[in-house]
């Protein structure tokens, strides 16, 4: 669909091909979710104004549409510009915390160096090839010159980087997200996150046709391996279970950036075949990621209205007043830690197995890179259930940490819409889970519109469904997922079981805490800091990674020689990279504000000394 306006700066073009179906279909299980949750949760938030709020939401799911669709790279850059815009008014719609400012300052500051980066990107190669239209792209992008096309790459490269959150442009990321309210924490982490990966796409595999430098590839599976490990290890580190799960998006779109890089490096060896198993994993997982997180940034939203804080140190017990969110909370945990029979565990699979087919179809120093990715993957598979069980531990397991008169509600009070929205997503993890099979045959053939060799590619690969077949046949497939959706359901029933027989039965009796045997209240049944922290969960895992993730120790003292040890993570690439930036630029800034004295002759010296310099330089 075109329209031709008076204006060239009007003119839009919208395209909807096999690939932009799939990300609307993100988008729309997305919002269907986190809208459903939205009606309670905003009368619940007396600092949320539905008017405002609803305007910029609204706005915000309209924009995420219209970049999938757009064709015209003018009109794809107003709705990219709309979807950062409404997206930072969602994020500082609480205005009253100075911290949800800030994020949003620091949001908006990288948002936009990312979109000129891409828009600088669409200019050049729309001024190549004498359109601005997607179309031509496609038609005449692989005649330009090989330094324009690499100069375009580098920098949707890096402008998509930003706005994905990929390290080492993740800074903004962990504080945005966990600003903004919860349902539209798992929009901003769970779809728009997926719109850079959608660009990325575009660039790599559509505009100039199927890729031939194999180094681009490399860089990409480097960015992604850096990114989902580093991603992984700040979430376990973390003690804010909303920057937890936003650092966990970091560690996800390293994944998502894996399958691609992979991809990449098999179109350019001519593996149309492979490259395809490799982009069916990515979409899948961009998939699979949007609905998890999403379930869990709204499990996450019910702890906060509830207790009014984010910090895990202060939860624990909350099972007993959301029983039914804690639940769905551990679907979504389950799934995140890529266990099976969940969507999770169906991407990673293929993840790994694009990556193992890769070592043995490709040349020695690629098979070495390859073996190294599917190290990281695994490290960062078993990091991301570590950090999950923390989460779900500390947040939902044990006794409750701070006093329960300061809940806002008690239990059997949880929101019917709040669980409608998050039982959507828990549905749709265990069906992507179950159904891989039918999933990936979808994919197969929108990876196919791009150009990769799709004939063949269902006996290249297993699928989970697939693999069972081959050993036990069809019976053996259904019985085994069965077994694995009972055994799911049974730990579950069981935890919950133990949690209220342990509450109905009144018993009182001298208990260990630390060393010292103290009589303490039948509700209580233990000092909280008797417990294991957040801290303490992941302290001996991020010692091992000390060089990669720095703690911060501080030991206090109280009186009669009690001892309390507070650990914070310090970001090293924000703490190395970003922040002496930002001082070199506050101390030029403090030097040249001396030239501002408030002398009106000493600014039309200043004045007269550039007309001169422009007339030297115009001679």
């Amino acid at each position: 669909l075109a329209h031709a306006s008076p204006f060239t700066a009007l003119t839009y073009s919208i395209r909807i091909d096999a690939l932009a179906a799939f990300f609307m279909l993100i988008i729309s299980l997305g919002s269907l979710a986190a809208s459903v949750y939205w009606y309670w949760y905003s009368g619940r938030d007396s600092h949320i104004r539905p008017g405002v709020f609803g305007f910029f939401y609204t706005l915000f799911i309209g924009c995420l549409y219209l970049v999938v669709m757009a064709n015209n790279a003018l009109f794809f850059l107003i709705a990219w510009e709309g979807m950062s815009l409404a997206s930072y008014f969602l994020i500082v719609h609480e205005h009253h915390e100075h911290e949800h400012v800030r994020a949003g300052f620091l949001y908006i500051l990288m948002t936009h160096l990312g979109t000129a980066f891409l828009a600088g990107a669409l200019i050049v190669l729309g001024h190549a090839v004498g359109s601005y239209d997607f179309d031509v792209f496609r038609t005449f992008g692989a005649d330009i010159e090989p330094f324009v096309r690499h100069s375009v790459l580098v920098a949707a490269l890096i402008g998509l980087a930003i706005k994905a959150g990929a390290i080492p442009f993740h800074v903004w990321l962990p504080e945005a997200h966990p600003a903004a309210p919860s349902h539209v924490s798992a929009l901003l982490s769970g779809v728009m996150l997926k719109m850079a990966m959608f660009m990325l796409i575009r660039f790599f595999f559509d505009f100039f046709g199927l890729p031939t430098e194999v180094w681009w590839g490399v860089i990409i599976l480097i960015l992604g391996s850096i990114s989902a490990l580093f991603g992984v290890l700040y979430a376990l580190a973390q003690d804010d279970l909303k920057r937890l799960l936003a650092y966990s998006s970091v560690e996800n779109i390293g994944i998502i950036l894996m399958g691609i890089g992979t991809a990449g490096i098999f179109a350019g060896i001519g593996e149309g075949i492979y490259a395809g198993i490799a982009l069916v994993a990515a979409l899948f997982h961009s998939l699979n990621h949007a609905i998890f997180k999403g379930l869990l940034f709204m499990g996450a939203g019910a702890a906060l209205q509830l207790t009014g804080v984010r910090t895990m140190e202060r939860y624990g017990g909350l099972i007993r007043a959301l029983p039914y969110t804690a639940c769905l909370f551990l679907v979504g945990s389950l799934a995140i830690a890529g266990l099976p029979p969940l969507n999770g565990f169906a991407s990673e699979l293929l993840t790994f197995q694009a990556l193992i087919v890769a070592v043995a179809t490709s040349t020695l120093y690629l098979k070495a890179l390859f073996v190294g990715s599917i190290g990281v993957l695994a490290l960062t598979a078993g990091l991301a259930a570590a950090a999950v069980v923390k989460a779900y531990g500390m947040t939902f397991l044990a006794r409750p940490r701070m006093d329960t008169a300061l809940w806002n509600y008690r239990r059997g009070q949880e929101s019917p819409t709040m669980l409608i929205g998050m039982g959507i997503a828990a549905l749709l993890t265990g069906g992507l889970g179950l159904f891989a099979d039918r999933v990936v045959g979808v994919l197969t053939d929108t990876v196919g519109s791009l150009g990769l060799g799709t004939h063949g590619m269902s006996h290249a690969f297993f699928t989970p469904m697939e693999y069972g077949m081959t050993i036990g046949g069809p019976l053996a497939v259904t019985m085994s997922f069965i077994l694995l959706s009972l055994a799911v359901v049974l730990l579950f029933t069981y935890t919950v079981v133990q949690v209220w027989s342990g509450m109905r039965r009144e018993s009182q009796g001298r208990v260990w805490a630390c060393g010292a045997p103290v009589e303490l209240p039948t509700f209580i049944g233990a000092e909280p800091r008797a417990e294991i922290t957040s801290g303490g969960f992941s302290r001996t895992i991020t010692m091992v990674f000390r060089s990669l993730v720095r703690m911060d120790e501080r030991t206090t003292f109280a009186a009669g020689g009690a001892q309390r040890v507070d650990t914070a993570m310090q970001d090293v690439i924000r703490a190395r990279g970003y922040i002496p930036v930002r001082q070199f630029f506050l101390y030029i800034a403090t030097r040249v504000r001396a030239m501002q004295n408030g002398n009106v002759n000493l600014y039309l010296l200043y004045m007269f000394v550039t007309l001169c310099l422009l007339l030297i330089v115009a001679l």
